[in-house]
């Protein structure tokens, strides 16, 4: 789930308002689904530029969202996310994060 706000965790933890919660982050996430062989390194980037996330895994786009929940003041963190049978064996490995400009046009 991430840091939020108290305010913010009673709607998150009840099943009636976390429905609520699903309404106001509609169209504000996404998946990107990928089969991935076992036993192989793959490199993953995630670039955020403003409101838009870019996703590419061994230098192909494989995800993009938009939303202005990305570019929002408070927003300091982004997660990986691996489910389905991957999580046995889903490792992360030489992790950087580094903060860059723009390009100037």
């Amino acid at each position: 789930m991430g840091v939020s706000p108290l305010k913010n965790r009673p709607v998150e933890l009840t099943p009636v308002l976390g429905m609520e919660a699903a309404k106001l982050t509609a169209g504000r996430t996404a998946s990107f689904p990928v089969k991935l062989e076992e036993h192989r390194w793959y490199q993953l980037a995630m670039e955020v530029v403003g409101d838009e996330l870019r996703v590419t895994l061994d230098g192909q786009p494989v995800g993009y969202l938009k939303s202005p929940g990305i570019a929002h003041p408070m927003k300091s963190d982004f997660h990986f996310t691996v489910s389905g049978d991957a999580t046995r064996y889903a490792l992360f490995d030489d992790v950087r994060v580094w903060a860059a400009s723009p390009a100037k046009k």
